[in-house]
């Protein structure tokens, strides 16, 4: 049983105590700001690493910036270096190991696909309304796994979102994987004296209504940084195996160094998304375009390709895009599309805007079955910065976009009639 850690005083409330010891390997604490989430964490995390010496644990948060201020306040605490077995390292990101071996690692959500580890007897992720819940779980079930690991989930909540909807799994009585907890900040520790009431009194004089009550009275809200807020009603709709006998668009955005290569299929009349892919990151650019090949034939799809990339310097573009000219060989029709003014086509916001519009207005359609997309869509933010509006996935959120490119060229393509009208029957082509 887990209460205030031995050598280094950490004390816990024993409604703390009780979500520290409670057996769920997956647990998820939706709490306000102050409540003291970040207590009970450095307190569990201190107590495993004693508990289980030789193994390891893992601390994630969405930046390294405020990863190593939490790895400070730990070692900050009175004693607290005395557990330890050496002085820890701290470039690029901390590790500490105390006495018995246990390692404690600190990572950011920047690029969760470069975590490595296995064996982990915890992990633990702080701040995870700022992360993609559905790539936590991807990327940190499986190093759990080896020894039935804890995973974790701890933050304040701002809208409905993964966060929220793995939180309303765990209140399920008969869920056995995932217990959740609602705390708002009114039932922290620092705010039950009348001063903490008056000073929690006072807060809320001051803060918006509608940031006291998602961030501190932990009532979801409106995310008002999200760019597609209408995308869940497009959620849906039948997955086909074989084309429709109908005309297909398929958006290829092409990655160049360390994105992928992202692939999208829409059916032009109706909206409805029926496959998408990410192509794995290595490989020669023409085994990509005979893929994207038999992808288009496949689906008797138009093409549409970003040629953003391509040549060119200071604003000026070569004509002869080497990538677009592998895709060409498979694809000779294709329609090269730039995410730029100084060519003939729209500015990247002019397309997400429409898309935007087209989501609001329930014009597309995607099935349950193509996960990463809507993890890509839900994660797409607005951000307005010095007048001007930027797109792209939420910091820290562990999420690309090259899905939502392809999606929005799909439906700039639609729109402006880049396709062609297909009638008899569809041409079947196997895709290796």
């Amino acid at each position: 049983m887990i209460g205030p850690v031995d050598e280094v005083e950490i004390p816990l409330t024993p409604d703390q105590q009780d979500i520290a010891n409670h057996p769920a390997r997956i647990k998820v604490l939706v709490g306000g700001r102050r409540w003291g989430k970040s207590t009970l964490l450095q307190a569990v995390a201190t107590q495993n690493a004693l508990k289980y010496p030789t193994e390891k644990s893992l601390f994630l948060m969405p930046i390294l910036s405020t990863v190593k201020e939490f790895y400070q306040d730990m070692m900050d605490a009175d004693g607290f270096s005395d557990l330890l077995a050496r002085e820890p390292t701290v470039w690029p990101a901390p590790i500490m190991t105390f006495h018995g071996g246990h390692r404690l690692f600190f990572k950011s959500f920047e690029r969760p696909d470069r975590i490595r580890s296995s064996y982990l007897r915890a992990a633990y992720c702080d701040e995870a309304n700022q992360m993609s819940v559905s790539k936590i779980l991807q990327v940190v079930l499986p190093k759990l796994a080896d020894l039935r690991g804890t995973l974790w989930i701890t933050s304040t909540i701002t809208h409905h979102n993964e966060l929220w909807d793995l939180y309303l799994r765990g209140q399920n009585p008969k869920e056995k994987l995932v217990k959740s907890w609602l705390r708002p900040s009114s039932t922290g520790y620092i705010f039950q004296s009348k001063e903490g009431q008056q000073e929690l009194a006072d807060l809320r004089s001051v803060t918006p209504k509608p940031i006291f009550d998602a961030e501190w009275d932990c009532v979801p809200g409106t995310d008002m940084t999200a760019a597609f807020p209408f995308f869940n009603q497009c959620i849906g709709g039948q997955k086909f195996e074989r084309p429709r006998n109908c005309s297909h668009i398929m958006a290829v955005d092409l990655g160049r160094s360390v994105d992928n290569t992202a692939v999208v299929v829409m059916e032009v009349d109706t909206g409805l998304v029926v496959y998408t892919e990410l192509f794995p990151l290595g490989l020669h650019t023409s085994l990509y375009a005979q893929k994207a090949g038999a992808i288009a034939r496949f689906w008797n799809a138009s093409v549409i390709v970003d040629s953003t990339g391509g040549g060119g310097s200071g604003g000026s573009r070569g004509t002869d895009d080497s990538f677009v000219l592998e895709y060409k060989k498979e694809i000779p029709d294709l329609r090269e599309y730039f995410w730029s003014p100084n060519r003939d086509n729209d500015r990247k916001e002019d397309a997400i805007v429409s898309l935007m519009l087209a989501t609001e207005q329930k014009k597309i359609q995607v099935p349950e079955c193509f996960p990463e997309l809507i993890q890509q869509m839900r994660a797409y933010s607005m951000i307005y910065r010095n007048g001007r509006r930027t797109f792209g996935p939420r910091k820290g959120s562990g999420v690309n976009d090259d899905l939502v490119s392809s999606l929005a060229m799909c439906w700039l393509a639609i729109r402006n009639g880049w396709y062609v009208t297909q009638s008899g029957a569809p041409l079947y082509v196997g895709i290796n």
